[in-house]
């Protein structure tokens, strides 16, 4: 902090005396620029330093050329001058003096031009790279579970000789591509296609799959044990593809082929009615999609986490996922069967065994995630708003009791009655919402408080209890439509 200051400081000083000398806005803001260019070139080509890869030529070896003529024309003239005839000497001293400072003269003339160019060239496109990645918003995020580092620019491979190539970016190695040591020609920038290489995290060396050109999105997926979490992402993934997609127009697959083969069993067995193996405590799984729309150019990147849960039953396990730290909005899952009063009233119409029971409550899940958000984030103040989006989600609205109150057909009542109510969607946050409020109204008020964004769902991860029998979904795209609509203009739920 202290560096910047004193750089600023200096900056400061230098344009005051700029103005002092000339008087005159424009050549002090002219002066400025250049230095401040010429800051970035200088701070670009150290950067850049010690890659496999060949230097430009206008970089370096241009001007140990030119280095090279210097010498070659002081040895000619040396020559000339021991030759016998001094009248011949003369002559051919003079000639070569006028031809070589001609030629010299000539060849730096030529060579600082190009120079001259292909640095403002050099700064034009990296600021372009830097602006382009700013306002796509392009990162990444590593998937290894005891990483889960994010960052903005991975290590690339290059595909002929397996190198890998730290910062693939414009500089001294090549201002739109660069040539790697094995001569293989590799993109420099994002607009160009460097995101389409195979790359590795810098910190730990995970790979990484898919298009890192791409707009990134991580959700997690929170909730007490037993809730439903590994049904309901694979089946909201499901549903994102099968049902959202078409729909849509939009192109959404898993970013690696491995991840692809085990959504694939999960979702064979669920057709043939048989549940997700539960998530390990210490696991921590994830997904990553990859979205296309029709209208953009630039790819997204969906994480969603599952995170087992049982890792909130104490803080320091939940510290652990640094994803929390970058995350774009959080479905945290109620199971509505684990409040005493909802369960009592299920069990006249239904047999609650068969759906299972969250054995610890939602709302001391919701106070160590919020304890953690807190350490994470750095916040000094119980009180500071967390900027994300919250997606409260009750889970299990196949039960009969659950299913009056807050399911579709509750919802289309509601809308019908209440015209003010835009869709199916809201009519049933509202009702979720007074759900909640009726017998855990501490909790709503307490996620209200802390998050920027609160929005209620109702959806059913399984849509029945019956094993055996194929399971189908109910809603589950709904709260990562939400939450994805509120992160991106350019994708919309409805």
């Amino acid at each position: 902090m202290l560096k910047l200051l004193k750089k600023l400081l200096i900056f400061l000083v230098l344009m005051y005396v700029l103005y002092a000398l000339t008087r005159s806005y424009v050549v002090c803001g002219g002066a400025i620029s250049i230095i401040v260019l010429a800051l970035i070139l200088v701070n670009v080509l150290k950067r850049s330093s010690e890659e496999p890869a060949y230097e430009n030529y206008f970089f370096y070896e241009c001007f140990t050329d030119i280095e090279c003529m210097q010498n070659i024309s002081m040895d000619w003239d040396d020559a000339t001058i021991d030759h016998d005839n001094v009248i011949v000497a003369l002559v051919v001293l003079i000639a070569s003096k006028i031809v070589n400072k001609f030629i010299l003269g000539l060849h730096k003339s030529v060579i600082r031009i190009i120079c001259i160019n292909t640095y403002i060239f050099l700064m034009i496109v990296w600021i372009t790279d830097k602006v382009y990645m700013f306002y796509h918003r392009l990162s990444t995020a590593c998937p290894n579970p005891s990483c889960q580092r994010k960052f903005k620019l991975p290590v690339y491979e290059c595909d002929r000789c397996q190198v890998k190539h730290r910062r693939l970016t414009p500089g001294k190695y090549g201002v739109l591509k660069r040539r790697c040591q094995c001569n293989n020609i590799m993109p420099s920038t994002f607009f160009n296609g460097r995101g389409k290489l195979k790359s590795y995290c810098p910190y730990c060396g995970w790979e990484l799959s898919g298009d890192t050109s791409s707009k990134q999105f991580t959700i997690p997926v929170v909730g007490p044990p037993s809730v439903g979490k590994t049904c309901y992402i694979n089946m909201a993934i499901h549903s994102l593809m099968e049902n959202t997609a078409p729909s849509k127009q939009w192109n959404i697959s898993f970013a690696n082929s491995s991840e692809q083969k085990e959504y694939d069993t999960v979702i064979e067995a669920m057709k043939k009615g048989y549940k997700p193996a539960k998530t390990d405590f210490d696991s921590l799984t994830a997904y990553q999609l990859m979205m296309k729309i029709p209208t953009d150019s630039i790819s997204r990147r969906i994480y969603l986490y599952d995170i087992a849960g049982e890792q909130f039953t104490r803080s320091g396990a939940v510290l652990e996922n640094k994803a929390f730290s970058y995350v774009n909005g959080i479905v945290f899952l109620i199971d509505p069967l684990s409040i005493d009063e909802i369960r009592y009233q299920a069990e006249e119409n239904a047999n609650t065994l068969e759906y299972g029971i969250s054995s610890i409550e939602f709302d001391d899940v919701l106070d160590v995630m919020l304890n953690n958000f807190d350490t994470m984030l750095k916040n000094r103040r119980m009180n500071v708003t967390i900027n994300n989006n919250f997606a409260v989600v009750i889970n299990k609205m196949d039960v009969p009791l659950i299913n009056e109150q807050i399911g579709n057909s509750a919802a289309e009542k509601f809308l019908q009655e209440n015209k003010q109510c835009r869709s199916i969607v809201e009519a049933q946050s509202i009702l979720c919402r007074e759900f909640l409020m009726k017998y855990r109204g501490n909790f709503v008020r307490k996620i209200e408080y802390k998050f920027k964004n609160v929005k209620y769902f109702a959806c059913s991860s399984l849509g029945h209890c019956n094993n055996g029998q194929a399971y189908a979904g109910i809603n589950v795209e709904n709260p990562l439509l939400w939450i994805l609509s509120m992160s991106d203009n350019g994708i919309k739920m409805m």
